[in-house]
């Protein structure tokens, strides 16, 4: 595998004074006097929770009013230990610590409980100790990593959690080509693996019983943790050992042919030109910004649009730390998905800091135009969008009343700066009559606009299948726009060609509604065929709630 920096940026600011602060702002600290380690965000009902761990519990804090928090619970899972990880998938919170025997935690959300949180399962049976763990939520997936059964290690642990949140279904157990896994972050069922000082590695968990390895790469240090940026580009790496390394932006483009490169690397410590071995350690990515707590820097955010030269925008600093000599106190974790946008962060020694931006990232997106005509049977969308590098997707949505639209598919922004990108989209099964369509616009920070809804009127159409993007609603929809009603056979087909689902039907009211709640996430073909006639159509459909 190639190693290279090409970019070094050590940008040396004047000293700063100690818990100063730049582009960000607190909004209130909760210490009840606890050594504290990771932390994790919830959302639920319009109401927002800190999940932080400490030496022998694990505390939800509701942080609804940032500037007034309050503690919901606490649970005890076991003996103490200063490495505890914990996650989230639905209503359940997930945790794990080294302290031998506590195995995985399954801990109720207060979604369910407002009020109270409790310990409803934990299971020691695959793992006694582990040091981290990743929700793949989309796939319903649970991987814990750095763990260890009696004095047997174990690489990558696989749980599905979707079928029964409570109770976690063990999938496999497997070994990597890189060992131990210190952190891991997966996204569409591929494992970014920080093996310590083996360096990083990316795997195929498709088949988790079966990993299939991508390409790994070595790196200078101790491979910490790492996230991947808004496109997939890119991961970026933190180095926790030695002290004063910079984060690494590794290049996955060219993974197809078991290639990944390190392009740049970068630091801006606090105290520099004073003092430069600052140490990373967590780095999460929201759009262009990249959230990286930093043990003694605190909370430091880079703009991460040009993957390979960051720079930093804005940063907290929890500390009174006028060098870096004292090891690794501080800042630990730092959440930057809440819902309201505020910033939760876990201060090893003084406890949650709830903190928001002092600035907003703005739509970017200008359009040249937008359009939707009949095109033969379809209806063919088309938009053109300039300089909309802040951009991350497009939904193609259509309507048959202009009030209450579907998304009919997603649609991944180019993203080029000072140019011009044109996108189309075909509805194949457009409805009969007058119907409209409009384009939702989600930028890489999460901000979403609307275009205006352009209407349509079609008119030679025998049958619709919609909506072909099942993202926020179970019901599937046949209408049939024939005078002659006869029976049809509805047949569902997975990616192997296999029959999910089958009936025959016979559709007198125009619409047949089928509920897809019991498939998962995935693609299928849905085909109707008129029995009588002997017609077929067919349509492929794509499940991602």
């Amino acid at each position: 595998m190639k190693f290279s920096h090409t970019l070094f940026l050590l940008l040396f600011a004047f000293s700063v004074s100690a818990q100063s602060a730049h582009n960000m702002q607190l909004c209130s600290n909760w210490d009840p006097g606890y050594s504290f380690n990771d932390i994790w965000g919830y959302a639920d009902s319009g109401r927002e929770y800190a999940i932080i761990g400490s030496l022998s519990k694990i505390s939800v804090v509701d942080v609804t009013n940032p500037y007034n928090v309050s503690l919901v619970g606490e649970v005890s899972p076991g003996l103490s230990s200063s490495w505890r990880d914990v996650k989230t998938y639905g209503n359940y919170i997930y945790g794990v610590s080294e302290a031998n025997g506590e195995g995985l935690t399954v801990i109720t959300a207060p979604g369910l409980s407002i009020g109270s949180v409790s310990i409803v399962n934990q299971n020691n049976n695959e793992f006694d100790s582990a040091h981290n763990i990743f929700v793949d939520e989309p796939n319903g997936r649970l991987y814990v990593v750095g763990a260890a059964k009696g004095n047997q290690s174990k690489d990558i642990i696989v749980y599905d959690v979707a079928s029964n949140p409570a109770n976690p279904v063990h999938i496999a157990t497997s070994n990597l080509t890189g060992g131990y896994v210190h952190d891991v972050y997966v996204r569409n069922s591929i494992a970014y693996c920080s093996h310590g000082y083996f360096g990083f590695g990316v795997y195929n968990m498709s088949n988790p019983s079966s990993p299939i390895e991508l390409a790994t790469q070595g790196t200078n240090g101790y491979n910490h943790s790492s996230w991947l940026s808004t496109d997939g580009n890119y991961a970026f790496i933190c180095e926790e050992v030695p002290a004063s390394l910079p984060i690494l932006t590794m290049d996955l483009t060219d993974i197809a042919n078991n290639e990944i490169e390190v392009v740049a690397s970068f630091k801006e410590p606090l105290l520099a030109p004073m003092h430069t071995n600052n140490r990373p350690h967590n780095p999460f990515v929201v759009g262009n910004l990249m959230y990286v707590s930093y043990y003694q820097d605190g909370v430091v955010v880079f703009d991460v649009s040009n993957p390979l030269s960051p720079f930093r925008v804005a940063y907290f600093d929890t500390s009174n730390n006028t060098s870096y000599s004292n090891g690794y106190p501080n800042v630990w974790g730092v959440y930057p998905y809440l819902p309201s946008g505020k910033i939760i962060a876990s201060d090893q020694s003084t406890g949650l800091y709830v903190l928001e931006l002092e600035f907003d990232v703005p739509l970017s997106v200008e359009f040249a135009n937008f359009d939707a005509t009949i095109d033969g049977n379809d209806v063919l969308v088309k938009w053109s969008t300039y300089n909309a590098t802040n951009d991350a997707t497009y939904e193609v949505q259509r309507s048959k009343d202009g009030n209450t639209f579907e998304t009919l598919e997603l649609v991944a922004a180019e993203g080029l700066a000072d140019a011009t990108s044109t996108y189309s989209n075909r509805d194949k099964n457009p409805m009969l009559g007058t119907s409209y369509y409009r384009l939702k616009i989600i930028d890489k920070a999460g901000q979403i606009e609307y275009t205006a809804p352009i209407s349509v009127i079609y008119e030679n159409k025998e049958i619709s299948i919609f909506p072909t993007l099942i993202k926020n609603q179970n019901q599937l929809y046949i209408e049939v726009f024939e005078e002659n009603k006869q029976k049809y056979l509805i047949e569902i087909l997975n990616v192997a060609g296999e029959s999910v689902y089958s009936v025959e039907q016979f559709i007198t009211s125009n619409r047949f509604t089928l509920d897809t709640n019991e498939f998962a996430n995935g693609i299928y073909v849905v085909k109707v065929e008129a029995l009588k006639d002997r017609k077929l159509w067919t349509e492929k459909i794509s499940i991602n709630r």
